[in-house]
This record gives C-alpha cells, structure tokens and sequence, in this order.
C-alpha cells in the first residue's frame, strides 16, 4: 500500500529489496548450487541436462549477479544454509 501511496502522489517509487539469491534464475542457482560444491563443470552439465556451454554461461551469469570471482567466493555467497547435494540431486531428479 506504502508503494501505491507514494506512485498516487507522483512521485517514483522505490526499488524494492531483493536478496542476490533471488536475482538468479533457478538454473542459474542450480549450477552455481553445484560448483559452489566443487562438482566440474561437465559433470553438472550432465547432471542438469545442460551443455558444457550451456552450464559455463549460465555459472558465468550468476557469478556476475553474485559479484564474485571464484567458486569459493561463490560458495560463501550462496551460504552456508544451502545445501548444494540437495539442490542438484532434487532438480536432477525431477
């Protein structure tokens, strides 16, 4: 209701808070999920149906939205809650 209020008086609402995490796409997240877990790059492509191409652009992508430039690095953004084994089997599974 704040965001409506502030558009009615003219003015140009603000940006909302998104979490880095929710900035990636799912399959973006899935790779990053997997690498951050130290798994090669052709294995997650295979895991994930992917190409070789296909899962280094979309690691590449999320590592930019992350703003890291290292799978460790990488695996501190993604936290320690997330568990990289789960993601990827669940996904891999489906």
């Amino acid at each position: 209701r704040a965001r409506d209020g502030i558009v009615a008086t003219g003015a140009a609402a603000p940006h909302p808070r998104i979490n880095s995490l929710e900035r990636l796409t799912p399959l973006e997240l899935d790779v990053s999920l997997a690498a951050g877990a130290g798994a090669p790059l052709d294995d997650i492509a295979h895991r994930l149906f992917l190409g070789p191409r296909t899962a280094r652009l979309l690691l590449a992508s999320a590592m930019a939205k992350l703003d890291v430039e290292s799978t460790a690095e990488l695996a501190a953004a993604l936290g320690p809650e997330r568990s990289p084994d789960a993601e990827v089997s669940r996904h891999a599974m489906a």
